[in-house]
């Protein structure tokens, strides 16, 4: 892939049309973690692929542009969803959000430039009525109720034997396409490997003991402040009860 993509950025930057182009590469859904079906790892996050926890929904993704105006690489912690690309990307060609009608996503552009705060607040992400599952992210709280497979926290991280130094060396200084153009085009940002790696892992505090920890969201909803846990790991919804029973999931299912 790394030939590949390299090739079409070089024709790009033959043509001159590199530098009104964005490239974005955007997972679909979490990996696999179960060893008949896949050998995916979420690592921290909890969960599998098709299930409402982070290890399902939270996703890696990348963009780069000479539009973004940037000088250091930044790691962009707004709230953002799928269908928040429709709008930003009709934006930035021209087009007024509006002719689009009555749709679920946010211009995420300005965002995205400035570092400033999204325009998205909350977000739907999962309602299943058929198994009675549902998962509500408002701000820094997700609430999550009904039953789900492979809830726990699944391993290998994949980083038992990762060395960023040697990675970088492989990638960007073995003959790669893309870092050529941009030192060509003066536009090559990445200086200390460590510093991109390191940036980018999620990070949590140490798990609770077991029996501090036993949230059941087919008993009951959970709510988890996604911000400070990304893991899932510490239930809130007895300090905060009246978000536990929050009406959308009884008022929709």
């Amino acid at each position: 892939m790394d030939d590949s993509v390299g090739t079409v950025f070089n024709a790009l930057h033959q043509k001159n049309m590199l530098e009104n182009t964005i490239f974005m590469f955007i997972a679909d859904n979490g990996g696999e973690v179960d060893p008949m079906l896949g050998f995916g790892s979420n690592y921290p996050l909890r969960g599998n692929k098709k299930t409402y926890w982070e290890g399902g929904v939270h996703l890696p993704a990348v963009i780069w542009s000479p539009l973004l105006n940037l000088d250091t690489p930044r790691i962009s912690h707004q709230l953002m969803h799928v269908s928040d690309w429709l709008p930003t990307l009709y934006t930035l060609i021209g087009g007024n959000v509006d002719d689009l009608g009555p749709i679920d996503g946010f211009d995420m552009w300005k965002a995205l430039v400035d570092d400033t705060p999204s325009p998205r607040t909350n977000m739907l992400q999962n309602l299943d009525s058929a198994s009675g599952t549902s998962a509500y992210r408002q701000g820094h709280l997700k609430l999550t109720n009904g039953p789900t497979t492979y809830s726990t926290w699944h391993g290998p991280s994949g980083l038992e034997t990762f060395n960023s130094a040697t990675i970088y060396e492989w990638v960007f200084k073995n003959g790669s396409i893309v870092r050529d153009v941009l030192q060509e085009m003066d536009m090559w940002i990445v200086d200390d490997p460590d510093d991109v790696y390191q940036n980018l892992l999620v990070t949590c505090e140490q798990p609770p003991p077991k029996e501090s920890s036993q949230c059941d969201p087919a008993k009951q909803p959970c709510l988890f402040n996604i911000t400070s846990d990304p893991c899932e790991y510490y239930d809130l919804a007895d300090q905060y009860p009246d978000v536990r029973y929050f009406s959308i999931f009884t008022d929709v299912l």
